[in-house]
């Protein structure tokens, strides 16, 4: 597995009607059983299926805040649920979702395991609906997350099945346990642009691993469309890799790669990020990297194969860190692999090499 979560926005597919009549309210063909949604105190929505049949829908309302953004857990074990989010309210009859001309912000089948995080979606009220469009049983949970990357219920955790070189990694991490000794990583380069876009990376996806020594981002840029100032798009492959100090070596323990397009605004007192669109997961990924990339899409697939390229970047800045804190540090190693000798530090010109 190469990622966490996953980011898509707006509507996937064209959905049909979902059924729904009032909040944690459900509907169903005859006597088939019905989907039960269930809202917690916390604000998150859970719709339970038990060998539920097609047809069976429900419909349930959630607010988004400032600083949030909504995560959809799926668990399902058996059959496809399609989900719908439609903004305007959190009332299904002021919302009602099988109005054909309400436009939806999530229009999905789910058919798998595992957590979206819809980094996109604007703060307001919405209504989230579920309809099974092939019998299905476990659970789909909508619930919200902040933009540090934290559930806001305690329960919410993403999931962690993620690592760099192989499974044999988060072995070497549960044996290997970081003090965070080593100072924080800071991009040491004169580059602004380039320091927000490394602290945004960190920020973002630490929360998602246990401590380690030091995190340290691998920035692989494709493109950056700068032709608007208040949404320049970074087009690219970021890893955020998580490294303990062994010695001189730096011994990698987890970490994972996020590809996609990282939105940023430029003005006078500086850059910012806005937000990220991600790449799937599994059967998501070919589709999401196309939406994303578009015509960027045959020059990223070529970039995240190239991997002798991808290397040396990070070589190269581990080596800028080290040199940056006057570290005793000579070489990283991956779990399994030889360890690879760090190069001269080139601080004031590291992206000038790689572009």
């Amino acid at each position: 597995m190469r990622r966490i979560t996953v980011y898509i926005a707006a509507a996937v597919m064209t959905l049909g009607i979902i059924a729904g009549c009032g909040k944690g309210a459900a509907t169903g063909a005859d006597a088939e059983p019905a989907t039960l949604m269930d809202t917690a105190d916390d604000g998150s929505v859970t719709a339970h299926f038990d060998k539920t049949e097609k047809g069976t829908g429900a419909a349930s309302g959630i607010t988004i805040g400032e600083g949030e953004y909504l995560a959809i857990d799926t668990n399902l074990t058996e059959g496809k649920v399609r989900v719908r989010v439609v903004s305007g309210g959190s009332d299904i009859e002021a919302v009602p979702l099988e109005d054909s001309d309400n436009m939806a912000t999530i229009d999905y089948v789910f058919s798998e395991s595992g957590t979206t995080e819809y980094g996109m979606i604007e703060p307001g009220d919405y209504m989230v609906g579920v309809a099974v469009e092939e019998k299905a049983s476990g659970t789909v949970r909508f619930y919200k997350m902040t933009m540090e990357g934290e559930a806001m219920a305690d329960e919410a955790a993403v999931s962690e099945s993620n690592d760099t070189t192989d499974t044999e990694t988060s072995s070497a991490s549960d044996e290997t346990v970081g003090q965070g000794t080593l100072p924080a990583y800071e991009y040491p380069g004169p580059e602004q642009f380039y320091y927000v876009l490394y602290d945004y990376i960190i920020e973002r996806f630490s929360p998602h691993y246990d401590k380690a020594d030091v995190s340290i981002p691998l920035v692989n840029i494709l493109d950056i469309d700068e032709s608007d100032k208040s949404d320049i798009k970074v087009y690219g492959d970021f890893w955020l890799l998580n490294y303990n100090l062994s010695g001189t070596t730096l011994e990698n323990v987890s970490g994972g790669s996020y590809p996609g397009c990282i939105h940023m605004v430029s003005s006078d007192s500086g850059y910012e990020v806005e937000y990220m669109e991600l790449v799937g997961d599994g059967a998501d990924y070919a589709p999401t990297a196309r939406q994303i990339f578009g015509d960027r899409y045959d020059a990223f697939m070529k970039l995240e194969s190239d991997t002798d390229t991808s290397e040396e970047l990070r070589a190269q800045i581990i080596a800028n860190y080290v040199a940056a804190n006057d570290l005793n540090i000579t070489e990283y190693k991956d779990y399994g692999w030889d360890p690879v000798t760090l190069p001269e530090q080139n601080i004031d010109s590291m992206y000038s090499k790689f572009d």
